[in-house]
């Protein structure tokens, strides 16, 4: 099972939110954090994945439904 980027974030909320409106139509999201970018800057970079099967529907959700391709 591939997973694949589906947006990125500046902040970790700004994640959380969008893979909760995943989650609420039926997609797995896994936020992955760059902490290295952490220790260096205010914001940390926190990308989306889902499965690659739900990558197209992920997108059409977060950008079409909710507005929420930060980054």
């Amino acid at each position: 099972m591939n997973n694949v980027l589906v947006a990125t974030y500046r902040y970790r909320h700004e994640g959380e939110l969008a893979r909760g409106f995943l989650a609420d139509g039926g997609i797995r999201g896994v936020l992955a954090a760059d902490s290295a970018a952490r220790q260096h800057a205010r914001d940390e970079r926190v990308q989306l994945f889902v499965r690659a099967a739900d990558a197209e529907r992920a997108r059409t959700i977060l950008m079409d439904d909710y507005d929420l391709t930060f980054g």
